[in-house]
Parts: C-alpha cells; sequence; structure tokens
C-alpha cells in the first residue's frame, strides 16, 4: 500500500521561487540594452592662405591648421559645442542627430568660417572637412 505524503508548502514555496530566479535569469541573458550609437561630426579644419583675388586656386593651397569652431542647433541657434580642432586640424565632436549650424565664433574676425549647415543623421559620423579664410569676413 502506497501512503501519501503532505506536500509542505515551504518546499513547494522554495522550488517556485527557484523557478522564478532561473526565468528571471533566462530573461535578462537574453535581453540586451540597446543604447544608440554615436553621432557627430568630424573631418579636418583648414586655413586657406590666399586673397579672392587670386585668380588661381591650385596656386592657393590651405594648410590644416587648429582653428576654433562653433556648432549651434540649427532650429533654435543654441550653442552645443565649441572645440579647436588639433594642431593637425583633427577634429572629432559627438552631437545627437538633427541639424545643424557650424561656424567661426561671431567674434573672430581671422580667420572666417562662412557658416553651413550640417545635417548629423542617427549612429553616424558625417566627414565635414571646414575650410576658414584668413582674409575676410
Amino acid at each position: 500500500m502506497h501512503v501519501k505524503r503532505p506536500i509542505n508548502s515551504q518546499v513547494v514555496s522554495l522550488v517556485v521561487l527557484g523557478l522564478l530566479i532561473l526565468f528571471a535569469a533566462g530573461v535578462s541573458a537574453n535581453y540586451e540594452r540597446k543604447t544608440p550609437a554615436p553621432s557627430g561630426m568630424q573631418g579636418i579644419t583648414r586655413l586657406e592662405t590666399c586673397s579672392h583675388f587670386d585668380l588661381d586656386a591650385s596656386n592657393c593651397p590651405s594648410q590644416p591648421q587648429a582653428l576654433t569652431v562653433q556648432i549651434l542647433l540649427q532650429s533654435s541657434g543654441a550653442i552645443v559645442s565649441e572645440f579647436t580642432s588639433a594642431a593637425d586640424g583633427r577634429y572629432q565632436v559627438q552631437l545627437p542627430p538633427g541639424k545643424y549650424i557650424v561656424q567661426s565664433r561671431p567674434d573672430a574676425l581671422h580667420p572666417f568660417l562662412k557658416p553651413e549647415i550640417v545635417n548629423v543623421d542617427a549612429a553616424k559620423y558625417e566627414n565635414v572637412d571646414l575650410l576658414f579664410d584668413s582674409q575676410s569676413q
């Protein structure tokens, strides 16, 4: 004859708790937190050394140089970044996706960078080389 034993409620609770922990561990192991990849701009700042009166642009080389750049949000005009590129002109700045105005500082008469609009896409660094004019604004 087989005797039925009563199930201990503590044993059941421990088994259920153990199963819940295993389930939670499996779910968290399969869950990858998705963080957006960085985006922004990168390139080289160059200084044009010839005057506007030089007719032959091929005789007018530009030189990579450390220059100060200002980046504004196009929609509001708010300054979101200001930096000086490295001595070799290289720069990289992280920015969220959006439209930006890239320019020289307004108080800087020389060298001057004509403002340009740059669209930064998600998860991508836009390659933007910036040519500063050493002669005029």
